[in-house]
């Protein structure tokens, strides 16, 4: 079985790697190109964004706190699967980099999952504690990859 697994892996991979890709790009969303990296990129039918921080389309940190950046970060992550054309319900996983991970913060983390994924829906998801981020003042970074479409079909 574990072959089996490993196998469709490398061919979701090589699928993915060979397919046309599409940048993805909310105006609404910092932009990312000058850092050289896209906000999204589509490919295969595929979303996989960037990690999404706390801040504003203007490069502002949205509040101090753990709490104002994690709603910022999903904010900033619905705004680029909805330009993509899909939504939350399309996610697939969920990747969660966080700074000073504590009991607090994983609780936060779980209610921010809770409430931005539907009942009857969760993705699947990895939670890491980091020393730091890209910025000093970043304590949060999120990061999905989604396939298009996927809320289109009955579950």
């Amino acid at each position: 079985m574990k072959t089996r697994n490993y196998l469709f892996v490398i061919t979701l991979m090589f699928s993915v790697a060979c397919s046309p890709k599409q940048m993805v790009e909310s105006k609404e969303v910092y932009l990312t190109e000058q850092f050289g990296f896209a906000q999204g990129i589509v490919s295969d039918g595929f979303l996989f964004t960037s990690g999404q921080v706390g801040w504003d389309k203007n490069y502002q940190l949205v509040g101090t706190s753990f709490e104002d950046q994690i709603k910022q970060s999903f904010t900033n992550l619905e705004k680029i699967v909805k330009a993509s054309g899909g939504s939350f319900d399309d996610v697939l996983h969920i990747r969660f980099y966080v700074v000073d991970l504590d009991e607090e913060k994983r609780k936060m983390v779980s209610h921010c999952m809770q409430k931005c994924f539907s009942s009857h829906y969760k993705p699947a998801s990895t939670l890491l504690g980091v020393q730091s981020l890209a910025k000093e003042d970043l304590q949060i970074e999120i990061e999905m990859i989604a396939k298009l479409n996927r809320s289109k079909l009955k579950n």
